[in-house]
């Protein structure tokens, strides 16, 4: 293989792995807010109908309200699907995903490793026939 061949191959290489770090970033993201929300409900467990509560609609914004139902919550299962659960069955939800979430970053860390390692070995590979062409 060639020189010109060989650092193809790298920036390759470089490219799969900026796109599995952003796909890992991407997977920590749904984790914190996963952990986020765990802690909401939990709070939510506490409250009583009726409570005063701040609604969060997004980037920073909350809307005082009156909490008419304490103990269920509309539960996002994918596809648009909202589904009436209980505050302790959406927090079982929300724990399976986070066993999802955690398993996909694992294996995401495997690959990560095993293309920082594929990128080190064609960097050698590249030095090397330079040497060779020198």
């Amino acid at each position: 293989m060639s020189v010109q061949e060989k650092i193809m191959q790298y920036q390759e290489l470089q490219q799969n792995l900026q796109m599995l770090e952003q796909y890992k970033q991407g997977v920590l993201s749904v984790l914190q807010e996963i952990s986020s929300t765990q802690e909401t409900l939990k709070e939510l467990q506490k409250a009583k109908n009726d409570d005063e509560v701040l609604f969060p609609i997004g980037s920073g914004i909350l809307v005082p309200g009156k909490l008419n139902n304490s103990k269920e919550a509309l539960t996002s299962i994918g596809g648009k699907t909202l589904v009436m659960k209980t505050l302790e069955e959406s927090n079982n939800f929300l724990q399976k995903r986070r066993g999802e979430q955690e398993e996909i970053l694992v294996n995401l860390d495997k690959q990560i490793q095993e293309h920082y390692s594929a990128v080190q070995k064609t960097m050698t590979e590249i030095q090397e026939l330079q040497k060779k062409h020198d």
